[in-house]
């Protein structure tokens, strides 16, 4: 069995790393081939890694081997995460084991996973397993910087800052200076968040903080030459992340180059087919007046994501276009009775950017 103070070393480096090194794992085993914390993180990592399988293959392997291992909190851990992608309900009952199983209270990392799990549909139990994470681990990099979000989100922007900058002096983590930097970039401080996106870049290439110093120079600077070349930067990092080919096609759109925008708003379309995505694209179609693809595009939209204000926005517009008075005004109608003034109000406005006045 791993010694505790061995386990907190280990831990404490998985914590802090920006990229784990599965063959650290590996010499590890050599001494404890069965320890719960080893064998149950070496999965974990490797599914982060986009290792699924072989992920599946060590753990089958491990348990097949010491059997008593399904009693780990770490074992179960990472078959949760495992099954995640295709049993949500197996997925829970694996971190709920996983919680039982952690008599010690040692597992931040399950509460971490508990936390994504409910975060979008049980609140008050994400925040619980985040504060329990955090409980166990105060420099609990991951956790931190979710709780850094989460003030963030109440307005509680020198608190959020703090934590970032808590994490930045002990791990030096790329992630949380871009997390800050885009904190920054959110309350108007552009050169400094310029500065933490270059520190972030620095440490770490990544996309999210190209895209960001792309956006700066776009529409802070206007230096258009080196926001392209950020965004292109980005794109060639990764050519499947959706967001280069978006912040490419809003690029071209600034200029009125609407062809090319279009090309690379349908790339990013292609790749992540997000409400936003479609939205975007359907505006640029229509700028060209094309308005069949445009249609399309919002029929294919409205299939996926039913009606959202905008996108009946959408359907009025374009109707209104065609002159299909009529079936304008139906529309018009019903979102009169489906939407509150707000929405109401901004359908005005909009429409009359396209000179179509409603009553």
């Amino acid at each position: 069995m791993l010694p505790e103070k061995k386990l907190k070393e280990i831990d404490n480096y998985l914590t802090n790393v920006d990229t784990i090194n599965i063959e650290y794992f590996d010499s590890l085993l050599l001494s404890y081939p069965y320890d719960d914390y080893i064998v149950g993180m070496k999965a974990y990592s490797l599914y982060f890694k986009e290792k699924k399988q072989e992920a599946q293959l060590f753990l089958s392997e491990a348990l097949n081997k010491e059997t008593k291992l399904k009693y780990g909190t770490f074992i179960n851990l990472s078959l949760g995460i495992i099954a995640l992608d295709d049993d949500n309900d197996s997925s829970l009952s694996y971190f709920t084991k996983s919680i039982e199983y952690d008599t010690d209270m040692v597992n931040k990392w399950v509460r971490l996973e508990l936390f994504y799990y409910y975060k979008e549909t049980d609140y008050d139990k994400a925040f619980k397993y985040l504060s329990e994470a955090l409980r166990i681990d105060a420099n609990f990099t991951s956790a931190q910087m979710e709780m850094s979000n989460i003030l963030q989100s109440e307005g509680k922007i020198d608190s959020a800052l703090n934590i970032l900058d808590d994490v930045i002096e002990r791990a030096h983590n790329f992630n949380a200076y871009c997390q800050k930097a885009l904190l920054l970039l959110d309350i108007g401080s552009y050169e400094n968040a310029k500065k933490c996106f270059l520190l972030s870049n620095e440490k770490k290439k990544n996309v999210e903080s190209l895209i960001g110093l792309g956006y700066i120079e776009q529409y802070q600077n206007k230096n258009y030459e080196l926001a392209k070349q950020y965004y292109e930067n980005a794109n060639q990092l990764d050519i499947n992340h959706p967001v280069p080919y978006k912040r490419m096609g809003l690029f071209y759109l600034d200029l009125d180059r609407l062809d090319s925008s279009k090309m690379y708003l349908e790339k990013a379309l292609k790749l992540s087919p997000i409400l936003d995505n479609y939205l975007e694209l359907i505006y640029v179609n229509t700028l060209l007046e094309d308005y069949s693809n445009a249609k399309y595009l919002l029929n294919d939209a409205l299939s996926k994501y039913n009606h959202e204000y905008e996108l009946d926005f959408w359907k009025i517009l374009l109707l209104s276009l065609a002159e299909n008075k009529n079936e304008a005004q139906e529309s018009i109608n019903e979102f009169y009775n489906k939407y509150t003034d707000i929405e109401i109000n901004w359908l005005k406005s909009e429409l009359k950017v396209w000179n179509i006045n409603i009553k």
